[in-house]
């Protein structure tokens, strides 16, 4: 995001960026359009003044290349605990087709946003923590138990499906139209190429069993 950030600012010569008002610039990067992406803006929202002080730091700090490096407490906890989310809804080791796949990392975003922000629990008043073994460490740390989930949001989930299967007019006989995007419409499995009918498998098969009984 960062060298995303910084290559726009040297592709608008760092004067010409959208927090001064300019949207759109001369040279793009070959793939997406020489503009901004996002809607109307709010007439509340002001623009910098082209090298005004606020704009020469905003592009000072955008164009360090130490900008991560100098971050003191940058931790990726967060995006790893999601991801511990997603692999309870989408666990290794499975195949799963990309419809259910995608179902299954929509049901663990809600999951992580509806319980992201739960307390630690208590007892007699006191927080509850548990003792955990780090392997990488090799030592005992003890963690804080959370308070346990409510999954309040799954009674209002049940009937957004119910609702949606009832206005839906198709049958669930009916032929299923890959979406747009669905990647199976590329192949639907490894083959390298198109695979022989049947009858000429069966052909061009040769039995071992035969050739022995033949000796």
């Amino acid at each position: 995001m960062q060298m995303e950030v910084q290559t726009h600012f040297l592709q608008t010569g760092g004067n010409s960026s959208p927090v001064v008002g300019d949207h759109e610039w001369a040279l793009g990067d070959g793939v997406s359009p020489a503009c901004c992406q996002h809607g109307p803006l709010p007439a509340s929202q002001k623009d910098l003044e082209p090298d005004s002080p606020a704009h020469a730091a905003l592009r000072e700090i955008v164009l360090d290349m130490n900008l991560i490096r100098n971050i003191k407490y940058y931790t990726s906890s967060a995006l790893e605990n999601f991801q511990s989310h997603v692999l309870v809804y989408a666990a290794k080791r499975f195949a799963y087709g990309p419809p259910s796949y995608k179902a299954r990392n929509l049901l663990a975003g809600i999951d992580y946003q509806h319980h992201k922000g739960r307390r630690q629990a208590e007892r007699d008043g006191e927080p509850v923590f548990t003792r955990n073994y780090s392997k990488s460490a090799g030592r005992w740390t003890c963690v804080p138990v959370m308070q346990k989930k409510t999954f309040k949001y799954i009674p209002e989930l049940m009937k957004d499906v119910f609702r949606r299967r009832l206005i839906d007019n198709k049958s669930q006989r009916s032929h299923v139209v890959l979406a747009e995007d669905d990647p199976r419409r590329i192949s639907g499995t490894i083959r390298p190429n198109q695979p022989p009918s049947v009858h000429q498998l069966l052909e061009n098969h040769k039995s071992r069993m035969e050739a022995s009984s033949s000796l």
